[in-house]
């Protein structure tokens, strides 16, 4: 699966190629989905620690 993520800060694009593993939820609550990234350039990986450590990831 291939997923894009738009950081609501800066407005980077990240393309990124995975494995969905899990996935729980409903049509109308929404859904949570959790996957493993294969593949990813060290950039990429950066880019993506930086977009999940800002006010907009979930923690």
């Amino acid at each position: 699966m291939t997923v894009s993520i738009k950081s609501p800060l800066t407005g980077s694009q990240l393309s990124c190629h995975g494995v969905v593993v899990a996935c729980s939820g409903t049509k109308h609550a929404g859904y949570n989905v959790s996957m493993i990234f294969t593949s990813m350039t060290p950039q990429a990986e950066k880019q993506l620690g930086a977009m999940a450590r800002s006010k907009f990831g979930v923690g």
